[in-house]
Order: structure tokens, then sequence, then C-alpha cells
């Protein structure tokens, strides 16, 4: 079970932070089950429990279902009987009400072989809408527990169907105990106030002045994070850890009681090497994050000598997750997937320049928030549906992301400033929070990553 705990956050605002309980064995649910036999008791319908029916596209694709009795404990178990095509599970009716939030649990164990984000599939589908378990947590004992909250705008009664999908995998099994739908409270929204940059509108206000007068602007109406753009001291300006850029976000952030990120010119003396590096800061100064650009531009390698990182870490905040993609990294899709997929919520993107088209799709394809700051791209920020704040509407009532947007200019310098919710409302304001990236919804036998590195190795042409 996960309990979900409310803190207070600093500033303006308050932030909700999701805070796993120890997970114990305990056998599902602990509410009035709105699915009538979630436990799978009683007398058998051929050869179902009462109230389920199975369902398969095609029959020769039908994994094998059936019910077992273990320790006196019965569970529903399927299996992909050596057919690696399998498709096919159970379903039954549950009675909801439109507007109510409901917890969406199920408890089962598995066979090794078996990945329950692409094997197996748990939603409930109402409205013409499905909304699915996309979180899984590994218990004692084999046992995996997995949960969602599901919703459906609206008023009223409404008739859903829950099914149990088993897919794609030859040798796999899993025998589930318990599939339950408990009311429980709404997703509340976890805001966060967020300041980006973009310009200034010539070259020669690009350096440290114009951007320490930048932090103490965002800085005096309190924000929670502010990200500068990429060598936001001086595209040619190499420093150290200790250097006037690090030193001016680490100052800021200790004044202001806020996060502060941007790129420098990072040069390591002792092994004699460059790097474009982002970096991030506390509430108390501490640097808390370490970011080296993997995807270089041309120049920075060829005529600068610098060198490309090698990992794709994820940051730790007191309102989420961050990562950092910079410049050239939003050319290729790697970066953001992997950040995503590590569970941030918010993809800081500091650059030069961008496309501003890709950010719609870095951010939709990987369900991430996107931050960016840019010289001459300008600022922006992109909620997890893909939504950008320049075209947004600011009214909640339709599910929007963002609120109380300013735009302003310090010495040429463009600021914008919002507060963004990162459980991202969908159409009709039914928040997710969700972990990142769609692969719970990837129908596919196997992942393309081996296939795609195969061919980007290939260097000649038939």
């Amino acid at each position: 079970m996960i309990n979900k705990k409310h803190f207070g956050m600093h500033g303006l605002l308050a932030v909700v932070i999701c805070v796993a309980a120890v997970r114990t064995a305990s056998a599902l649910p602990d509410g009035d089950n709105c699915i009538g036999n979630g436990a799978f008791e009683g007398p058998l319908v051929n050869g179902l429990p009462a109230g389920w029916v199975a369902k398969a596209a095609r029959p020769s694709l039908s994994p094998v279902i059936r019910v077992v009795d273990k320790q006196g404990q019965r569970y529903l178990h399927m299996a992909g009987g050596g057919n690696p095509d399998a498709v096919g599970g159970v379903s039954t009716q549950a009675g909801l009400v439109r507007g109510k939030t409901y917890w969406f649990r199920v408890r089962f164990q598995k066979s090794a072989c078996l990945n329950p984000i692409q094997h197996l599939l748990f939603e409930v589908t109402a409205q013409g809408s499905s909304q699915q378990i996309v979180e899984f947590h590994r218990l004692a004992e084999g046992w995996v527990e997995g949960e969602a909250r599901v919703s459906f705008p609206g008023g009223g009664p409404v008739q859903a169907e829950v099914r149990a999908v088993y897919r794609l995998c030859a040798d796999g099994e899993v025998w589930i105990e318990t599939i339950s739908l408990v009311e429980t409270d709404p997703v509340p929204p976890r805001w966060v106030r967020i300041a980006c940059t973009g310009g200034p509108d010539t070259l020669e206000k690009y350096g440290l002045p114009a951007f320490r007068d930048a932090l103490d602007s965002v800085g005096r109406v309190k924000v929670d994070l502010v990200l500068l753009p990429e060598y936001f001291s001086g595209e040619y300006v190499q420093e150290t850890l200790s250097g006037p850029s690090a030193t001016l976000m680490s100052e800021k952030a200790r004044q202001y009681r806020m996060y502060v990120a941007g790129t420098i010119g990072l040069y390591d003396e002792a092994s004699d090497r460059l790097f474009n590096t982002a970096l991030l800061f506390d509430r108390t100064g501490k640097q808390v994050g370490r970011y080296d650009k993997i995807h270089l531009y041309g120049p920075e390698l060829l005529s600068d000598g610098v060198t490309p990182g090698d990992d794709v870490p994820v940051f730790e905040t007191d309102f989420g997750k961050l990562g950092f993609m910079t410049c050239y990294d939003s050319w290729f899709t790697d970066v953001a997937e992997l950040v995503a997929l590590r569970g941030a919520d918010i993809l800081l993107f500091p650059s030069l320049n961008y496309d501003r088209a890709l950010m719609h799709a870095r951010s939709l394809d990987n369900g991430i928030h996107i931050v960016a700051s840019s010289r001459a791209g300008g600022g922006g920020v992109w909620d997890a549906a893909g939504r950008d704040v320049l075209r947004a509407s600011t009214d909640t009532r339709d599910g929007s992301t963002f609120r109380d947007v300013v735009k302003t200019q310090v010495d040429g310098l463009d600021i914008w400033m919002v507060t963004l919710d990162l459980n991202t409302p969908l159409i009709g304001g039914r928040r997710s929070p969700t972990i990142r990236t769609k692969r719970h919804l990837a129908n596919q036998r196997n992942w393309l990553e081996d296939q795609i590195r195969q061919e980007k190795d290939r260097w000649w042409v038939d």
C-alpha cells in the first residue's frame, strides 16, 4: 500500500509529495471492492470464477487460463503455454460513479521471465476510454503489487469493464490473487513555481551580470526552481566547480532558498578535459546534480575539444525528480527517454538555440515536463501531455497544467515564471501521477534497442 502525505512547500506553494510506506505481503483490498469477485472466490462457471469471462481475439492466441489452489488460497493463473504470440485474458464488470476516484490495485506472483510492464495489462474501460495500472512494486517472497488511481469525468453511475490481459510471453506465468477498485481521494495537484529565461537580446549582454540580475529578480518573488541557459557565462569561458558561475548559482540558491540550474564550460585540470556541464544547486546552495552533455555539437568537439559525457543521472529535490538534456541532445531521442524511464518529473533543457517543435514530441513521447532556457530560442515550459505554456489555457477547469503565468524582462533578458502541476491533468481535469514513458502501452514482443544499436554501428552502405 502507498500512503499519500501532504508536506508544506517553500514560499507561496503547497506541493503534495507522495511517500511510499513499507510494503508488506498483506492481501488486498482494504476497503469496499467495487469488483464483485475480485478475489476469484465461490463456484466456477465455465472453468472461471463467477462474474469473470475469458476473452481472446483469436482462439489460437489465447493464453492458458485456469483457477488453481495453493495452500488454501485461490489464484487465477495465466500462462503463455509456449506460444510467443499469446494474447488474451479475463474481464468482469464493475459499477463506478463518474467523477469519483478509485484506487485500482492488483496483487500477484509471477515467473522470472515475465515483465509486468511488457507482458501484463490491467485496465478499467468506461465511456470509450481506458486507464491502466502503470506502477508495480516488488514485495517480499516474490509478490508484486500494481496500482493506479482511476477516474472518469462527469457525474452519475457508469458500468465499467475490468480486464486482466496476458500478452506476448511464451513461457511466462502469473498467479493473480486479488484485483480491486476501492474508492479513494482524488489525485491532488503538485504545484511548483518555475522560472526560465530567453536571451539576452544582444551577445554583449550575455554573461554573468545579466543572469545575476535575473536571479535576484525571480528570487525576490519566490520561485522553487530557476533554469539558466547553456554556457550562460559565455560560450568560450572555461571554469571549475569553484569558479564564478558555480559560485553565483550557489549563492543565489542559498540567498533565495530556491533551486538553481545552468550549464558551464567545466575544465578538469587533473585530466585536461573540458566538459559542457549542467549543474544543479539546492535551496542551501549545495551542488546536488551534475550532467555532462552527451551529444556534442560539432564545433564543441572539433574546435573546442569538449569531451562528451556518458551518463544520464536523475536528481531528487523536495518537489520531484529532475534530469537534464542540453542543446544538441534534443536532436536525438535517447537522453530524454532515459531521463523519463529513470522517473524524472521535469526535464531541464538549457541551450544556445533549439527547435521548439521538438519539445512537443519529447514531452509527449516520454510523459515528462520540460523547462527550457535558451540564448536564442527563447524560454518555454511544456507539460507531460505536450502542451506549451505559451499556447495552453490557464483555466484549470479544462485540465490545464499551468497557472499564474508571468513574463517579464530584465536588461534585455526575457523571464517566464509559471506554476506547473507535476501531476499532469488530462482532459477533464483527471490527474495521473504515473511513471514516465508509455512503455506499458507498447504492445510488442521485443524491444528494438539492440537492432537500433546494430544499425548505428553499421558504417558501410550496401
